[in-house]
């Protein structure tokens, strides 16, 4: 009987790598529950195929067309995480070949990670041995702070082959969450240490969910419901834009702020500069101070000058995404 070498595949959560600024009113801003994907939304939901040739050079398959010319990085990591590979290229075409690098050892090889233009995309890497494993993933992210993810995994292979999947906890929608204890698994699932390696936790099944065969595959679930407030990122390909109403004169003047976003299926952090020379102009008394948002939601720092910067940190304000808007008065007044 053939004895097949474990396979893994990591799959991951999309990863921003930051934002740029785009704006209705102010040049200032820096920075539908159940819709939500492991895989890039301005690339492909397709599972990019990762191999080693007969040089040991690291090949891509079942490129989507809608991702070439995009820039890419892939890493080969191995069994302890210390003999990582990592190389970067342009996707062309519908496979391709990374040259210059080769993978010292590739039956050490556990998974692959895929950044494409920074954004992570869904994997599937093949052992020397021809056998794959597939792991998909969908995470449903109720709150800004609070998720849970359905985690189906499968084979071809008739025998069973041990799987293992890769957790960056530096993506959306982990948030950074280093803390092992805040992540809940269904029964006989878990991480095989509680210590990260480089921000990455090795996801494993545990007595009979060990291995994977075609005649039984896996499904289990990984939820959270503590993790941190979404970091303010700068990725180009999501665009914020922030609207003003306009304030008239009196003795407490205020105008409703409200920032939203496109371009990420998952809550984001934000942060909003507002100038409020049009509150303190519009205060029939003079002078005065500003009225901030509420500070067990926000948090109010002045820039300079006129010029605030508003920034979520409550648990229905510290993350916006597209359908789910923030809106907050700032006021003047003494």
């Amino acid at each position: 009987m053939r004895k097949h070498a474990p396979v893994i595949v990591a799959l991951f959560g999309v990863l921003l790598l930051g934002m740029n600024v785009a704006s209705a009113v102010s040049a200032g801003i820096q920075g539908g529950n159940n819709l939500t994907s492991t895989t890039a939304s301005r690339c492909s939901a397709s599972t990019i195929q990762t191999a080693v040739n007969a040089s040991n050079l690291i090949t891509l398959g079942n490129i989507p067309t809608e991702c070439g010319g995009r820039s890419a990085r892939v890493t080969a990591i191995d069994a302890t995480q210390s003999n990582n590979v990592t190389v970067t290229g342009t996707l062309a075409g519908t496979s391709m070949t990374f040259t210059g690098t080769t993978v010292p050892s590739p039956s050490t090889v556990q998974s692959t990670i895929i950044l494409v233009d920074g954004w992570q995309v869904s994997s599937q890497w093949t052992a020397p041995t021809g056998v794959a494993v597939a792991i998909t993933a969908v995470w449903n992210q109720t709150a800004s702070t609070q998720y849970c993810g359905t985690i189906n995994v499968s084979t071809t292979s008739t025998q069973k082959v041990s799987w293992q999947m890769a957790l960056d906890s530096s993506a959306l929608p982990f948030n950074g969450d280093l803390n092992a204890s805040h992540y809940q698994f269904s029964n006989k699932f878990g991480f095989l240490s509680n210590t990260p390696i480089n921000g990455v936790f090795t996801v494993v099944g545990q007595a009979n969910n060990a291995k994977v065969s075609s005649g039984s595959p896996l499904s289990f679930t990984i939820c959270n419901y503590g993790a941190p407030n979404p970091p303010v990122s700068t990725d180009p390909s999501i665009v914020f834009t922030i609207t003003q109403t306009t304030p008239s004169p009196s003795y407490y003047v205020c105008k409703t702020v409200t920032v939203s976003v496109t371009g990420t299926p998952y809550y984001v952090g934000w942060n909003a500069d507002i100038n409020v020379a049009n509150l303190k102009s519009n205060y029939i008394p003079g002078g005065g101070h500003i009225a901030p948002p509420s500070t067990g939601q926000y948090t109010t720092t002045l820039l300079s000058g006129d010029v605030y910067r508003i920034h979520g940190i409550g648990y229905n304000t510290s993350g916006i995404r597209p359908g789910n808007p923030v809106s907050f008065p700032v006021c003047w007044g003494s």
